[in-house]
């Protein structure tokens, strides 16, 4: 997980940025896809943002 040091800044932002590592995408996505519009799996998808709440600590429904 990446962080940007002027939006941590902001108290009412909880943010991070992710890399492709540990997801559950393949082939063309693999990794950490997590785009709604891809043409991805839409489990895998759904594992990925799960997996990105639960590494933030978030409901997935706060994840823009």
């Amino acid at each position: 997980m990446f962080y940007s040091k002027k939006l941590k800044n902001i108290k009412q932002i909880k943010h991070c940025f992710f890399s492709r590592k540990n997801g559950f995408s393949k082939g063309i996505y693999r990794g950490l896809n997590c785009g709604k519009g891809s043409k991805d799996k839409r489990e895998n998808v759904k594992k990925n943002l799960d997996y990105v709440a639960k590494k933030m600590d978030i409901g997935r429904d706060k994840l823009i």
